[in-house]
Parts: C-alpha cells; sequence; structure tokens
C-alpha cells in the first residue's frame, strides 16, 4: 500500500497508462495531468499491464502491487484476471479516495464495473468521468451496438449527484448532455498538452518535394484511406508519405495496403513502426506536413503536438483546431471535398524554403501561443475542487 497523505487523493482508473503507448491520446491526456498537478493532489493509478492490443505485460514494470513514480504518484499495472470488482473495492478501502476519476467511457474493467462498485458501497467522494471524445458523432459510428448496449447498462446505474463529466470543450460538453440528458453535470476543461519549447528546427524545403507524416491507430476513424486516396492525383510531385501507429483494425490495414500500392510512383508510401511519445515527437520535426483527415476528435493530442514541432498541418474539420487557417498554420478542411486535401498538398510541394519556413513558424507559434494562455492548474483546481 502507497504512503497516506494529507494532499487530497485522486483515484484514476485507465486502460492503458505510461509506459504504455499505443492507444494515443488519453493516455496522454492523462499522463499530463498527473505531471503537472502531482505538486498539489496525490495520484493513484489503476491500470493494465499491457499496452493497447499486447498479449504480454510491458517491460519493466512489477505487476500487481503499488509502485511509486515519486511521492505523490503511485501506481498499479493490473493483470487482465486480477481486474475484478473486489479489487476495485479493495482498493478503494486502501486509498480512501477524495475523488474517482475515469478516464474512459465504454470501457468494461475501467468503466463500467468500477461504476458498479462505487454504487453497490455507497461511495459518496466526487465521481468525474472522461469521455475521452468517445461520444463524438464520428467515433459513435463504430461498433454502434455495443456502444448503445453500454450506454443502456450505464444509465440503469448512472444517476447520482455526486458524478461529474469531463468534457475537453464545449462540442463534447454537448455530446454529454445528448446522451446523458441535459441535467448532466458538466465541466468543461482544456486537455493539457505537451509543449515543445525547443528553437524551429530548419528543415531543407524544395519545390515540388515533400515529406508527409501520418501518425495515429490504423482505424477507420482516423481515416488513412483517405489520405491515401488523396495522393492519388498527385502526380507532378515527389511525394513521401511516412504512417506512424498501432495496427488497431487489421482488415482496415489491409484495404489501406490495396491503395497504397496502386499509388503513383512518384508517391512513396512507407508503413513505420509505432513510436513512444518522446521519439514521435522528435520524428516529427523531420517533415513538411502533418496529414490526418480524422472524422472526429476532441482534443487530438498529435495534432497540437506536430504544430509545437513547427509542423503545419492538414486536418479534417472534425476537431477542435478548426482556426488553423486564420493563423497561417496548416488547413482544417472538410471531408465532403477530397480535391481540396490535394489541393493543399500541391500548394506545400510548390513551396520553397523560405515561404514553409514561415508557415513553420506560424504553426509553432500558434502551439506556444495557445498553451500560454490556459492557467491549467486554476481548471484543474475547479474540477477537482
Amino acid at each position: 500500500m502507497p504512503p497516506y497523505t494529507a494532499m487530497k487523493r485522486i483515484l484514476i482508473l485507465i486502460d492503458w497508462f505510461y509506459p504504455a503507448f499505443k492507444a494515443g491520446g488519453p493516455i496522454q491526456s492523462c499522463k499530463n495531468i498527473v505531471d503537472t498537478l502531482s505538486d498539489k493532489y496525490s495520484f493513484y493509478l489503476l491500470t493494465s499491464d499491457r499496452d493497447l492490443g499486447d498479449k504480454m505485460p510491458l517491460k519493466g514494470i512489477i505487476p500487481d502491487q503499488w509502485v511509486d513514480q515519486n511521492d505523490n504518484t503511485h501506481i498499479r499495472y493490473t493483470s487482465k484476471d486480477a481486474m475484478t470488482g473486489d479489487l476495485i473495492k479493495q482498493v478503494i478501502e486502501e486509498v480512501k479516495p477524495d475523488i474517482i476519476y475515469l478516464n474512459s467511457l465504454f470501457s468494461l474493467r475501467y468503466t463500467l464495473i468500477p461504476f458498479y462498485v462505487l454504487n453497490k458501497i455507497g461511495y459518496n467522494g466526487k465521481i468525474i468521468i472522461a469521455p475521452r471524445g468517445m461520444l463524438h458523432q464520428g467515433a459513435m459510428q463504430y461498433k454502434t451496438f455495443k456502444k448503445k448496449l453500454f450506454l443502456y447498462l450505464f444509465s440503469r446505474f448512472y444517476v447520482r449527484q455526486n458524478v461529474f463529466f469531463h468534457a475537453t470543450d464545449e462540442q463534447e460538453a454537448r455530446d454529454i448532455k445528448k446522451y446523458f440528458g441535459h441535467q448532466s453535470q458538466v465541466l468543461v476543461v482544456e486537455n493539457i498538452p505537451s509543449i515543445d519549447y525547443s528553437p524551429l528546427q530548419s528543415k531543407p524545403k524544395e519545390k515540388k518535394s515533400i515529406k508527409c507524416v501520418y501518425a495515429s491507430r490504423l482505424h477507420p476513424k482516423k481515416n488513412l484511406l483517405f489520405a491515401l486516396e488523396v495522393l492519388k492525383d498527385l502526380e507532378d510531385a515527389n511525394i513521401q508519405f511516412d504512417i506512424y501507429g498501432p495496427i488497431d483494425d487489421k482488415e482496415y490495414l489491409m484495404e489501406c495496403l490495396d491503395i497504397a500500392y496502386d499509388l503513383p510512383a512518384n508517391v512513396m508510401v512507407n508503413f513505420c513502426r509505432p513510436l513512444r511519445h518522446f521519439d514521435l515527437s522528435q520524428k516529427l520535426k523531420e517533415y513538411h506536413l502533418f496529414f490526418l483527415p480524422t472524422r472526429g476528435e476532441n482534443f487530438g493530442h498529435v495534432i497540437f503536438e506536430a504544430m509545437s514541432a513547427g509542423l503545419p498541418v492538414l486536418i479534417s474539420d472534425q476537431t477542435p483546431w478548426t482556426n488553423v487557417e486564420a493563423y497561417e498554420a496548416g488547413w482544417s478542411l472538410p471531408l465532403a471535398n477530397k480535391e481540396s486535401f490535394a489541393e493543399k498538398i500541391r500548394m506545400v510541394c510548390d513551396m520553397d524554403s523560405e515561404t514553409f519556413r514561415s508557415m513553420a513558424n506560424n504553426a509553432k507559434e500558434y502551439a506556444n501561443t495557445y498553451y500560454g494562455r490556459l492557467n491549467f492548474k486554476q481548471k484543474y483546481g475547479e474540477l477537482f475542487g
């Protein structure tokens, strides 16, 4: 059992946590909360002992016991068979948390079963649920039956005065109220992104040449197939398109490979191994354009991190970053017009080094300005109040 502390204690339940990385944004969202606020709160994290889709436990962890990351951060990496209602009840009795934070919505082991246990034992502390974009229209169109069943089961014991939802923008707040009713208690607090304050790196940029990068899960929601189809009609430039991300849907991967195989000879597509967060943030600096025509993000950590690395972005209008074009930091476009995406790639292809560097600097300044205007400690203090 980790040491008792007089600081307010927050128990976080999350399917995957660092050093896991394949689940992407939800891991980073949670890690940045803990790293930023561990001087004000004591965090206890109950999580899986393996990464998304992995059969073997994470290397270097000690499973099924508390591990102290620092004085105020304690993690229990739990094996699959051990993650039961009895364990959750035991952990709550040990930690005596003031707040329980559920960093997911559609998770049997880390949301639904814990919520059932909390109701059964009559837990009267504050319960915060972070849907992490799972109620977004673009996400709800996949595994629809399973999600509707989950929402039905959840609603059977949801209505409680001490339950709050953590939305990261106004759109997510509307999504929550759509599914849980306008009486739901929703608190809007932005995600804490990872910022790179290092100087902008100079990248050579020749006309009629571009290096693009995609970094996300290989899943229909992330829309890699759309990105590859955009590249079909770009025959007048040398294009390198590198893809980083874990395979989340093998059938979808095969569709993407079929399209990639038929692309013109001037388009070189590379499917690269997934990178850990720090390695990816450094790798992004080698490219000219971040290309992610996603069907929906409630935040999109990797989009922000691409801009922070000095990388203009080409994204769909289904993210919070819809104003990037106004700052000349990239483009946010509707998915209905595939040609408009191709047009922007041609535009970057035609840039020389000086023009490109100006846009890269705009992207980095956009990220710095966004980060600088938000008082995260105050806002999360209100969330955990």
